[in-house]
Order: structure tokens, then sequence, then C-alpha cells
């Protein structure tokens, strides 16, 4: 019996229960204040670094700059006028020499130079029907994250032209397709840009749906300026239709389907063996509140 309880007493003693302990309230909600404030921080870093990011971007000219031409004096596609943009005060950030022509890579512009430059060391310009007596504004600006890209994106309103019958309003980028600039060393007589290499022009294309639409496909045109158009309006005209739900698309375009408008194009058959002028256009239909992206230009080869 005295040996039993001596066992009992021992083992009360050795296997004591361990105590539970909480934590303080207090001491929970320290650390939770900490924890919300690391979390601040890290926010904060990482704003910083992207507020860097697009500084930096911002610095170099790839995006920020604008081009207003709601008031622009000149048009492509009207009865006058010429560019309202002028190019040549931009400057280049490397040799002439040093662009490649659209001939030879086939990238006419993939949002890469400083604004409003093109990979091809050209400069993209606006226009409008103004000109014309319409009433269409503009405005062109290259935006870091427009739905995830850097992109060019055509903000405006296009107003059919009042009291003029077939004649559509129309706002547009456009840009030249050969750097007289980058010629140095090169055959002086090159005039036009020979793309019959490749089978058509391909383009990368969002348009940012309006809050009245239904949805449906919204279409635009790529319009090509050879030697042949003899007149400002005149051009060999494409019409593409991209998704209206501020999705990026993939567009390519034929050369089959362009088609010659206004005097000399009409008459002479389209061949991309001289082209000269390249741009994207609203036009044919009235469009309240335009904004469409494009983030990259270039012709391609099936």
């Amino acid at each position: 019996v005295i040996l039993l309880l001596t066992c009992c007493s021992w083992m009360a003693t050795c296997f004591q229960p361990i105590p539970i302990t909480s934590t303080p309230s207090s001491l929970v909600s320290q650390l939770s204040a900490e924890q919300e404030i690391n979390h601040e921080q890290q926010q904060q870093t990482e704003k910083k670094k992207d507020n860097k990011a697009m500084s930096f971007l911002k610095k170099i000219g790839r995006v920020g700059r604008r081009q207003d031409f709601t008031h622009a004096l000149g048009v492509d596609e009207g009865s006058a006028g010429k560019a309202s943009m002028s190019s040549t005060s931009t400057t280049l950030r490397k040799s002439p020499a040093s662009y490649k022509s659209c001939q030879e890579t086939g990238l006419i512009d993939d949002c890469a130079e400083t604004f409003p430059l093109t990979s091809m060391g050209t400069s993209w310009s606006g226009y409008t029907d103004q000109v014309m007596g319409g009433q269409s504004t503009g405005l062109l600006t290259r935006e870091g994250d427009f739905y995830g890209r850097v992109a060019n994106v055509l903000r405006g309103s296009v107003k059919n032209l009042p009291g003029q019958r077939d004649k559509f309003g129309f706002v547009q980028m456009a840009t030249n397709l050969l750097n007289l600039q980058g010629l140095d060393g090169i055959d002086q007589s090159v005039t036009a840009v020979d793309a019959s290499a490749y089978d058509g022009v391909e383009l990368d294309v969002l348009y940012e749906p309006q809050e009245t639409s239904n949805n449906s496909p919204e279409n635009f045109n790529v319009h090509f300026k050879t030697d042949a158009c003899r007149a400002p309006q005149a051009s060999y005209r494409a019409t593409f239709d991209v998704t209206n739900g501020g999705v990026w698309q993939t567009i390519r375009v034929p050369w089959s389907q362009f088609q010659g408008h206004g005097p000399g194009a009409a008459e002479t058959p389209f061949t991309p063996t001289r082209l000269i002028r390249a741009g994207i256009v609203a036009i044919g239909k009235e469009y309240p509140s335009l904004v469409l992206g494009i983030s990259g230009l270039r012709f391609y080869k099936q």
C-alpha cells in the first residue's frame, strides 16, 4: 500500500498539466496594427516603383505626350489642306540612319519610340474634316497603360458634314512611310515603299465600348496613299471590324481588300509597290465619343 501511494505521488508530480496561456487582447491589437502598417508600407513601396516606371516612360517620351488637332487647319481626306501636325520639330533620339524602313522590317510602329515618332523615324499626325466645314474633333495621345498596353490612342467625336450628301466626317491618325531623314548613303531616288513582299497590313487594335452601344462590332478604315493619288482626298481604303468590348485584337487586312477613292486612285488599281502614307480612320458614320487604341501596325506575311 505504501509503495502504491508513493508511485501515485511520483506520477502526479511528474505529469503536472501544462498551463494553457492566451495572448492578451492588447497584444493581439498591437500585432494587427503592425501587420496593417507593414501592408500599407508594402503597398506604398509598390506604388512608388510604379510611379518611377511611369515617370521614366514620360521622361523618354514614350507616354504622356498629346496632340490636340481639334481645330487643325489641314486635313488628309478632305478637299484641301496639308498636314495639321508638323513632324519637323520632333527631335530624333538616335541617328536617322539607325531607323529601319518598313519595307525592310515590315514594322511601321510598335510604340517603342518617343511619341509621336514611329518605329521608322517618321511621325504620327492627326487630321479632321474641319477645313471642309465639318465639326469633328480629335486628340492623339500616347498612353502607357491603355487596357494593359502602351498605345497610340485616338479620341474624338465624328460628325457627318452638315447638308452634304454622301460626304462623311472623319478623324484620322496618319504617318508617312518613308523616313527622308534616314536616307543618308541610300539611293536618293527612293520616294515610296515597296511592300509587295508582304501580303497585307496587320494592326493591334482596341475599341473602347460606349455606354449607348449594343456591343455590335464597329468598323474603321485603313488608308494608304500612293503616287497615283492626285488629290488630298484620294486614297486606297479597306474596312475592318473591331469587337466592341474593350479587348485587344489583331486584325489582318490583305492587299486585295483595298479599293481606290478620289482622283487618280479611283481609276488606278491598287498595288503595294508605291506606298507613301498610311492612316487609321474613323469615317462613314457618326461616333459621338470615339476612343480607339493602336499598339502595333505592321505588314504581314502569310
